[in-house]
C-alpha cells in the first residue's frame, strides 16, 4: 500500500509542478498581451523584442520574421501556445548549475581571469567531472587540515587529522593524476 501511495505522492507533485508552469506561462503572456485581448499582435511582439534585447545584449533578429515564424495558424495573432513556443526556439536553454557555477568562477563575469574553464578544485584530472575518488581525496584533504597544529584539537582530532593526512598522501601517490596532485594540494 505504501508503494501505491507513493506513486500517487509523486504524480500529485508532477500535476501541482504543471499547474505551477502553466499559471507562469499565462502570466508571463498577460505581461506581453499588454492590450488584454488575449492575444499577442506584432506590436506587443516588437515591445518584448526590444526589452529582450536591452535586458540581455542578445539580438533575437527581426520581429516582423519572428512574429510570421511563429503565427503557426497564420491569424495574425500569436496565442500563448504560439509564443510560449517560439520563445522556447529562440532563447538558449538556462544553463545547467554546473555551466552557472564555472561562469561566475574565475574566467566567468566579475572573475579574475578572462576566457579561462574554471574546475572544482577536487576535480584533479580537470576532466569536468569530480570522481568518487576524487571527491574522497578532497573530503581527507580538508580534514588533515582541521588540525591547525596550534594546541585548540583534541588528542583524538589531531590523530585522525593525520590519518586522513596519511590516507590523502596514499591516494594521491597511487590513484590520482600526479600532475594534478600539486593542483589539488595547492587548491586544498
Amino acid at each position: 500500500m505504501s508503494t501505491i501511495s507513493g506513486v500517487n505522492s509523486s504524480n500529485d507533485a508532477w500535476a501541482a509542478a504543471s499547474a505551477k508552469r502553466t499559471e507562469h506561462q499565462k502570466k508571463m503572456f498577460a505581461k506581453v498581451d499588454t492590450d488584454g485581448n488575449g492575444s499577442v499582435n506584432q506590436a506587443e511582439l516588437d515591445t518584448l523584442v526590444s526589452d529582450i534585447s536591452q535586458k540581455t545584449g542578445m539580438s533575437l533578429g527581426d520581429s516582423k520574421e519572428l512574429f510570421s515564424k511563429m503565427d503557426s495558424n497564420a491569424d495574425g495573432n500569436l496565442s500563448s501556445d504560439e509564443l510560449s513556443e517560439g520563445m522556447k526556439q529562440l532563447l538558449p536553454p538556462p544553463p545547467t548549475s554546473v555551466d552557472f557555477a564555472q561562469s561566475r568562477g574565475p574566467g566567468g563575469p566579475g572573475g579574475a581571469q578572462a576566457a579561462s574553464t574554471s574546475y572544482d578544485p577536487l576535480d584533479t584530472n580537470q576532466d569536468g567531472t569530480v570522481s568518487e575518488l576524487e571527491r574522497l581525496a578532497g573530503a581527507l584533504k580538508e580534514l588533515a587540515a582541521s588540525d591547525k597544529g596550534d594546541g585548540t584539537a583534541s588528542p583524538a582530532q589531531s590523530e585522525i587529522a593525520k590519518l586522513a593526512q596519511k590516507l590523502y598522501d596514499q591516494i594521491s601517490a597511487n590513484f590520482l593524476d600526479q600532475t594534478s596532485e600539486t593542483s589539488l594540494s595547492a587548491k586544498a
